[in-house]
């Protein structure tokens, strides 16, 4: 007399896909929640002169899953086309997996910054120190 089991497969297989769904896209939520952010930060807190306004237009990010963008946000204008050209040449080094990726897409961003003038850092550290806080927060819910 063995253990016959009362359950099927199918049934178990689907339950998990859609339970995977769900926490990808409530990760996808909050990694676009804390791109906006660092894009605010990177406005808010430039600390340089932008005469063009091309280095300010340039922040940008996108969420990419398993080499999909999933969503973006990038202004319009020279410095939005440089972000998303900048973006969508990174996201294809993520072939796996969940990725936020915050550009300032402008070639000189990097040089300002060697100045000592905040363009991208602060927003850095702000997804550095957010991700995982909202990740564990959304780990250790009751529900998904």
């Amino acid at each position: 007399m063995g253990i016959e089991p009362e359950f099927n497969m199918p049934i178990i297989d689907s339950i998990l896909t859609r339970f995977l769904q769900e926490v990808q896209n409530k990760s996808v939520r909050i990694l676009n929640y804390v791109g906006e952010e660092c894009v605010i930060e990177m406005r808010r807190n430039g600390a340089y002169n932008d005469q063009s306004g091309n280095l300010r237009g340039s922040a940008g990010y996108i969420t990419v899953v398993n080499g999909m963008i999933q969503s973006q946000f990038i202004q319009p204008g020279e410095g939005g086309q440089k972000a998303s050209a900048l973006a969508h040449e990174l996201a294809q080094q993520h072939p796996t997996g969940a990725a936020l990726i915050v550009v300032s897409g402008m070639n000189y961003a990097a040089y300002v910054e060697s100045r000592g003038l905040n363009v991208a850092t602060s927003a850095e550290q702000l997804a550095e120190r957010e991700i995982p806080k909202l990740l564990r927060q959304l780990r250790n819910a009751d529900h998904i």
